[in-house]
């Protein structure tokens, strides 16, 4: 689904129906599926917008809820930036895949997942004092949205959402299934 308000045109999440904290927590049985659709959308959105990265504030129980959405979005966003430089303050661990994530979730941890263009994986954890919309502020400072503007919650970047929905409506969706 399109970002409400995405940082670019092409800014989408990867929201499960089922109740989960983070994709950490995602069932053994589903992580290929899981992986599949990751994989399959960032194919839609390098057919339209180029290369993309992927992302994830995995959220755990002990979070205030205030501060974080308690439901798994996984945001993959076409733009060739990297974040990683403003993880180093945090304890990261590089991994191979989206399922290597489930030690955090069972740990009940939280985490900052980032997937560069090239499939480069990492994770940072001990997110202690992180600030609220860490991932879109960081993003949007590397693709060049001024504060405040990278806030959904107090503004909608209708532009990017309304090219987002009528440049991915006619794709292949279908493929994800």
């Amino acid at each position: 689904m399109a970002d409400i308000s995405p940082l670019v045109p092409g800014h989408v999440m990867i929201v499960p129906k089922a109740h989960i904290l983070c994709y950490g927590a995602v069932e053994a049985i589903a992580r290929d599926e899981f992986s599949g659709i990751v994989n399959a959308t960032r194919t839609i959105l390098g057919e339209h917008y180029g290369p993309s990265v992927v992302l994830e504030h995995g959220t755990s129980s002990l979070e205030p809820v205030a501060d974080h959405v308690t439901h798994a979005h996984l945001h993959i966003v076409p733009a060739v930036v990297d974040i990683r430089d403003s993880l180093l303050n945090f304890n990261t661990t590089a991994i191979a895949s989206l399922s290597d994530l489930s030690p955090w979730a069972a740990r009940d941890e939280a985490y900052i997942y980032f997937e560069s263009c090239a499939g480069e994986r990492i994770v940072a954890d001990r997110i202690v004092d992180i600030p609220r919309l860490f991932i879109r502020r960081e993003i949007a400072r590397r693709v060049g949205v001024p504060d405040p503007l990278w806030d959904w919650r107090r503004h909608i970047l209708s532009d990017n959402l309304r090219s987002t929905v009528e440049t991915l409506r006619p794709a292949n969706w279908k493929s994800l299934c």
